[in-house]
């Protein structure tokens, strides 16, 4: 309600249209959302939350050729984030693109060697690679790093390499 009110107020309003774009697209409304965060980088082209926003709602429609360049936007912008990394290398490996999935992760893990999400990101990549003996310690590592986090993402890749394994 709060965003529709502020785009009343202000229809060109790019933190109206995030707010309201974000808010739908929470909400599983990603058709909804969709041009209203196109709006917002239209309004906005150097907005970091608006483009990942945008790849959050693409990726959830269906659109991950378009979620992945929305999230390599969004970390052009903001190269600091540890999340946006790994949000817009899963999207590479979506669109089949492992080794560059695998590329980009390493580099969040250069500049947040501690992070847990993108080490087990990692792990899967190297999974998907069949490169099963490299991914084991770093999944065990991110699972040993990410043990109060309330976070599954670890333990699960961890488990898909030991079913793998029989």
């Amino acid at each position: 309600k709060a965003a529709r009110r502020a785009l009343e107020i202000s229809p060109n309003s790019a933190e109206g249209l995030q707010a309201l774009g974000f808010a739908l697209g929470q909400g599983g409304r990603n058709k909804e959302a969709i041009p209203i965060l196109r709006r917002a980088v239209v309004q906005a082209p150097n907005a970091e939350f608006a483009w990942d926003q945008l790849g959050y709602v693409y990726h959830y429609a269906g659109l991950d050729d378009l979620a992945e360049r929305a999230y390599r936007r969004s970390r052009e912008l903001d190269p600091t984030t540890p999340r946006i990394y790994w949000m817009h290398s899963r999207m590479l490996l979506y669109v089949g693109k492992v080794q560059e999935a695998e590329q980009e992760v390493r580099q969040a893990l250069a500049i947040h060697p501690e992070q847990f999400k993108a080490m087990a990101f990692l792990g899967e990549f190297l999974y998907y690679q069949g490169k099963l003996e490299e991914a084991e310690p770093i999944l065990l590592r991110a699972v040993e790093l990410g043990r109060n986090s309330g976070d599954v993402a670890a333990p699960i890749m961890e488990a898909f390499l030991y079913a793998k394994r029989g």
